[in-house]
């Protein structure tokens, strides 16, 4: 085993909330601009992506961003605080992994109170508080890998030693640009300690 390090994408892979950002967003976009985004095209063109890309993508002015912005924020804290609890089994795969002194990693695009408040529900947050990087940690976020990157320094390993799990398509692009090795996983119920032992 040579793998030292694991990375984890936070939403789709640690904990299940890209539907989260998903509804957050598309409901917070139809209210200020009146214009409706399919689920679909979500996922396909904009998931992974932080807000304010995912609007620069949608050609959306300024002064609608931030409007835009700050309702998704808040509708998403109250989606989370609805829907995300414990999880036993993600708290197991952290707990085994240092059990065997592999470092443990969470780079996500989504910004800090919503990505600790995630964690946190699910308990997850004390044991990836020491290297948690979010978009507001980077100057390019996904699919950039500033923020795996800079994970790995931070943590004193490299890509080679790296194992990073992602599930998005910028997730997956920044991995591969990081030059760690890489489980492309469909969504967190992939994400299990029987399963990673497989890849380290």
């Amino acid at each position: 085993m040579n793998t030292k390090c694991v990375l984890f994408d936070l939403d789709g892979t640690l904990i299940r909330a890209v539907h989260i950002h998903r509804q957050a967003f598309c409901d917070s976009y139809r209210e200020v601009t009146g214009k409706q985004i399919s689920a679909e095209y979500h996922d396909q063109e904009l998931n992974g992506l932080p807000t304010k890309t995912k609007l620069r993508k949608l050609l959306i002015s300024d002064d609608l961003t931030l409007k835009i912005s700050n309702l998704k924020q808040r509708k998403t804290i109250q989606l989370i605080e609805e829907q995300i609890f414990f999880d036993v089994e993600k708290v197991k795969l952290l707990c085994e992994l240092e059990t065997l002194n592999i470092k443990i990693g969470c780079v996500t695009n989504s910004i800090r109170v919503t990505a600790e408040l995630m964690l946190s529900r699910a308990g997850l947050l004390e044991k990836l508080r020491s290297c948690l990087i979010t978009n507001e940690d980077v100057i390019h976020p996904k699919p950039s890998p500033e923020g795996y990157l800079r994970a790995m320094q931070t943590l004193c390993v490299s890509p080679l030693e790296t194992l990073i799990v992602e599930d998005a398509p910028t997730g997956r692009d920044a991995a591969r640009a990081s030059g760690a090795k890489l489980w492309h996983v469909r969504d967190e119920r992939d994400v299990t300690w029987e399963e990673i032992q497989t890849r380290l």
